[in-house]
This record gives structure tokens, C-alpha cells and sequence, in this order.
């Protein structure tokens, strides 16, 4: 995104937009991140404890 913004070829909010829209996208179209991690990459009893729980109660509030 910063490359085409510092040449100009696309507008900063244009250049969001994009992004945003083809993270989106891309999220919906490819599991297989989710899947890898889910079948055992990571432990999340070793990891940390309660899975969601203990990630959402390190985010800043």
C-alpha cells in the first residue's frame, strides 16, 4: 500500500479501501490459515490458557 500511495498511483483513501476490501475478501475465500492453526500448530492450553478468553483480556482497553 505505501509504495503505490508514495508514487501516486493510487490516493491514500483509495489505497485503504483496497486493502481493506481485498483483506476482506481474502479472508472469506481462504480458510486454510484457520484450519492449519486449528488442527494442532498451536496448543492453546499451552499457549496461554482459555483460548479467546485469555487473548481478548491482553487487548488494551
Amino acid at each position: 500500500m505505501a509504495s503505490s500511495i508514495a508514487t501516486g498511483a493510487l490516493k491514500p483513501k483509495t489505497a485503504v479501501a483496497l486493502s481493506a476490501s481485498l483483506n476482506l475478501v481474502g479472508a472469506f475465500l481462504s480458510i486454510e490459515v484457520a484450519k492449519t492453526v486449528g488442527t494442532g500448530l498451536v496448543d492453546l492450553e499451552t499457549a496461554g490458557g482459555a483460548g479467546q478468553a485469555s487473548c481478548l483480556s491482553s487487548l488494551p482497553v
